[in-house]
């Protein structure tokens, strides 16, 4: 058995002729495509007004692979911490006018940003939405995104595309991108990413678990990113267009949020396994099932030999120097939390094979008995 972190591209997708626009989902007219989340950050950051020191509030639960473009803009990253529930705590900051502060909606789940926007409204700071895990959901009156002068999504996070972010600009008073990137059939990147969606695609479907593989592999072939988002001056491949003019944008949604609260459901009340979001807000759609142990670590060397594409994010690439004692949230997320996959291609089966792997391994790891597992029970 495989269950990939990621969606997977189907066949049928790949040969589908062109639909609607690849950025309806997005509002269109004030949306931009990069090869990117980071080089669509990158732009964004570069059409803030300068009047001031160029501080900008992150979130200490961050990956490092953002400061790049926050300091190829000459912004000086200043910290705030988390609460248990993911929501920004901004009691200790002392942001000054024309400060920027970064929002994130970790794993897909919408933060409340109506007192977000009126924090920011009352002091003159910029916000700006990371929504790198998340997708704007269309049924729904609360859409990720809307809310911030500036929001940035990485495409490959919750869809099955080899590459590509978005930027949009909600605030009348920041310029417009320009929009002439250079068209590319595949960067290197992408092609190594399409790659591993064939390969995936192709486990997924025979039941074959490369994870092992892949984990040997990975000091060798590095991370999915580009090096440099200061080199992603193009749009994202021909590929990733094709691909968002065709996907059931709806459906997709729907099947995030069903297997979310099958997973939800089945691990409710196992020992050893606490749900820090049981309920995710209006407007969320999850990327992933983020669960909390007491060891991420171990069980999640011991699900991966099973072929569950378990994780702890963001893992070593937490912000480096982080004097954890003083983010109490922060430190709690990173050395609990493991996220589990709940994308749009796993059936219930899935679901329910992988809920039972979940109970046998954390059951094995605090000393309690559970049932075993087998493919046989699939």
């Amino acid at each position: 058995m495989f269950i990939p972190i990621s969606p997977i591209t189907t066949f049928t997708q790949v040969l589908s002729s062109q639909g609607s626009t690849h950025l309806r989902l997005f509002g269109g007219s004030n949306a931009w495509l990069y090869a990117s989340g980071r080089a669509a950050l990158l732009a964004g950051l570069r059409l803030l007004p300068r009047g001031g020191p160029c501080r900008i509030w992150i979130p200490a639960y961050l990956c490092r692979s953002l400061l790049p473009p926050i300091e190829a803009c000459g912004f000086k990253a200043l910290l705030y911490d988390i609460t248990d529930q993911l929501q920004p705590q901004f009691e200790a900051i002392t942001p000054e006018a024309g400060d920027a502060v970064l929002v994130v909606h970790y794993f897909g789940i919408a933060q409340g940003m109506e007192p977000v926007r009126a924090f920011c409204k009352a002091r003159g700071l910029f916000l700006i939405e990371d929504c790198a895990h998340a997708l704007p959901d269309p049924s729904s009156s609360i859409h990720v995104g809307s809310y911030g002068d500036l929001a940035f999504f990485s495409l490959r996070k919750q869809l099955p595309v080899p590459d590509g972010g978005v930027l949009m600009v909600n605030s009348s008073v920041i310029g417009q991108p320009s929009s002439d990137h250079q068209l590319l059939t595949a960067t290197p990147v992408a092609l190594r990413a399409i790659l591993t969606m064939v390969a995936h695609r192709i486990a997924f479907q025979c039941g074959w678990n490369i994870l092992p593989l892949k984990d040997r592999l990975r000091p060798v072939v590095g991370s999915a990113e580009p090096p440099d988002p200061l080199n992603d001056d193009h749009g994202p491949s021909s590929m990733t267009r094709h691909l968002l003019s065709c996907l059931d944008w709806e459906s997709l949604i729907q099947k995030k949020k069903e297997n979310y609260r099958s997973l939800l459901a089945i691990l409710a009340g196992i020992p050893g396994v606490d749900l820090p979001i049981a309920s995710p807000p209006e407007g969320s759609v999850p990327q992933v099932f983020p669960i909390w142990v007491s060891d991420p670590a171990s069980v999640s060397q011991r699900l991966r030999a099973r072929g569950i594409d378990a994780f702890s994010w963001p893992g070593t690439e937490l912000l480096p120097n982080i004097d954890l004692t003083l983010y109490r949230g922060t430190a709690t997320w990173h050395r609990r939390n493991l996220c589990l996959p709940i994308h749009q291609n796993l059936a219930p089966r899935h679901i329910e094979w992988m809920a039972r792997c979940v109970q046998e391994t954390i059951g094995r790891h605090d000393g309690c008995q559970a049932n075993p597992v087998t493919n046989r029970d699939l």
